[in-house]
């Protein structure tokens, strides 16, 4: 498994963004998770991405002050609407800001977007890593993330899978999906 991320090298979009990447080897798919959790809490402070956040929860959908459920779903409708989900062969990890710059991803840049997002506007959030049986072996076989909101002295942990072919605001959660079909399920969140 290959990610890009750093400065080692750099391209640029159709639309003429600059993108950094470098390759990066992973031992196992923990560390693929791990790895996108620090992909996360980089991207979460960089200018562009809370000035997106802004711009998505207060101008675009006009979210209601202080109602983090709302800022989460917002973000999450924003991504569905506007990135582009695609398959990819061989894996890449993409920084946010060049998955929003080209518009597509697969449920792992996507994950990072929506994370970085939430961050970006005080939410915390999670990675949720999800492995079953495939033809090709036991793997890692979806990702998403959850937003986690404290309300009436509980956490409440919202899934935000954009990936899906559903309106994110239905809720649906990928883990219970997955049982629903019989996988032999492990999750790993971080």
């Amino acid at each position: 498994m290959i990610a890009y991320f750093g400065a080692e090298a750099v391209e640029a979009t159709v639309a003429g963004d600059l993108v950094a990447q470098r390759r990066v080897s992973f031992r196992n798919q923990a560390e693929q998770v791990h790895f996108l959790r620090e992909v996360v809490t980089q991207s979460s402070a960089l200018a562009a991405i809370r000035a997106r956040a802004r711009d998505i929860v207060f101008r675009i959908y006009n979210a209601p002050d202080r109602n983090e459920v709302a800022y989460a779903v917002a973000i999450a409708k924003w991504v569905q609407a506007n990135i582009r989900y695609v398959r990819e062969n061989p894996e890449v990890f993409q920084l946010p800001t060049a998955t929003i710059a080209i518009g597509y991803g697969d449920c792992d840049d996507m994950t990072t977007v929506v994370a970085s997002l939430l961050e970006a506007v005080g939410i915390d959030s999670e990675i949720v890593g999800m492995e079953w049986d495939h033809p090709s072996g036991r793997a890692f076989q979806h990702i998403f993330p959850r937003a986690v909101v404290s309300s009436a002295g509980s956490k409440w942990r919202i899934p935000l899978d954009t990936s899906l072919p559903r309106p994110v605001e239905d809720l649906t959660d990928p883990i219970k999906l997955a049982v629903e079909m019989g996988h032999d399920l492990r999750v790993l969140i971080v």
